[in-house]
């Protein structure tokens, strides 16, 4: 039968109890067996940020009520920026375990824009320089097997009908990496171009109006070349009645203020601006937009995290000084979940635009001490 016996344990560890013993007519039997104790803690991380051009600022810390006084303890931490609280997120996309073309894209684009300034943080994990470019390398020879007949790319393998929103997200990571010296093929750029000059002729039947409205055809634009050799196009594209049309029409044509850096769009980027600041969700010093391509979202793996980056990239070269770009900041990093956000879109969005950020706003050489006390001791 089963006899049970209360107990406590008064330490954490690994004790080794004689359970039970039992006696006989002169014989005895008994049993021992190690438990082990844990002590049921979890640990709670806080973060604060701000500006300190001129003297200095306290951080008071307060115990947090219900603690284990025998157990854990207090780490503090400080960084000049706040770029070191990326790393996580390139953490995801470097071991992202699936190797579609948007995913291998997105680590490109991630790897080439922040491999230098990452690098330098010596985070646990975080692979060399010669890791990182090995990945690249690899990368590049995989889409490469992947590319379609048409210059476009289908998420898995080739031969599968070209994605025109995904052919546009790899031709930007390939000019990317083609920008920062990595040996890029040229005859899969060239192929990669002529899709993207016709983009419009790779929609389907499935690409609803509010698809065909969106910041597609300008994205393509953007990756074609340097900005310089498509002046003239994309003073022909601002100048048409349609893109003027659509710059008034709804959520999704924000996300196209970053593309538009022509001189004669001036006056539509500042109607875009206008439309962002009214359309802009605010609560508690944080800002968020929200976008809606209704059942097409799924063509163009929308994500409002996306539009919050590609926006704050926006602002940043539109105007460096608007209030809201540090709460688009703050709204943009709220949305993380274990330092990461939701998926491989939303991660290489942010971390290009948080890297304009920090390069923008963070170009002064830090020179600061900090100073930790525990009481009135200095620690």
């Amino acid at each position: 039968m089963e006899v049970q016996f209360p107990a406590a344990a008064e330490l954490a560890g690994t004790g080794a109890p004689e359970i039970v013993r039992l006696r006989r007519r002169g014989t005895s039997d008994a049993a021992e067996l190690a438990i082990p104790v844990w002590t049921p803690a979890t640990t709670e991380a806080f973060a604060t940020y701000g500006v300190i051009d001129d003297g200095a600022m306290a951080q008071p810390i307060a115990l947090p009520g219900k603690v284990v006084p025998s157990f854990g303890g207090l780490e503090i931490t400080a960084a000049s920026t706040n770029l070191q609280a990326l790393t996580d997120a390139m953490l995801y996309l470097v071991h992202y375990p699936y190797d579609c073309a948007e995913q291998r894209s997105s680590r490109m684009l991630a790897i080439a824009a922040l491999r230098d300034v990452l690098e330098a943080f010596k985070v646990k994990d975080m692979p060399s320089r010669g890791a990182m470019e090995a990945s690249i390398t690899a990368d590049l020879a995989h889409l490469a097997q992947m590319q379609n007949a048409d210059g476009g790319f289908a998420y898995w393998e080739r031969n599968y009908p070209s994605g025109a929103y995904l052919s546009v997200h790899v031709a930007s990571a390939l000019a990317r990496a083609k920008a920062k010296g990595y040996p890029v093929p040229a005859a899969m750029v060239q192929r990669a171009l002529a899709f993207l000059r016709d983009i419009e002729a790779h929609y389907t039947i499935h690409y609803s109006p509010e698809v065909r409205r969106s910041d597609l055809r300008v994205r393509a634009l953007r990756a074609q070349a340097p900005r310089r050799s498509r002046h003239r196009e994309g003073q022909k594209l601002i100048a048409g009645r349609r893109r003027r049309r659509e710059a008034r029409d709804g959520d999704q044509r924000m996300a196209a203020l970053g593309v538009r850096r022509e001189p004669r769009g001036a006056a539509q980027r500042k109607a875009i601006v206008r439309h962002a600041l009214k359309q802009g969700v605010r609560d508690r010093g944080a800002a968020n937009f929200t976008t809606s391509y209704r059942d097409g979202s799924y063509l163009l793996l929308a994500s409002d995290r996306r539009v919050d980056a590609v926006m704050l990239e926006a602002l940043i070269l539109e105007q460096p000084d608007l209030d809201l770009i540090p709460k688009l900041v703050t709204g943009l990093l709220a949305h993380r979940s274990a330092g990461h956000w939701l998926n491989t879109q939303e991660n290489a969005f942010a971390l290009l635009a948080l890297d304009l950020y920090f390069q923008t706003y963070e170009k002064v050489t830090p020179n600061f001490g900090a100073r930790v006390w525990l009481g009135n001791d200095s620690a």
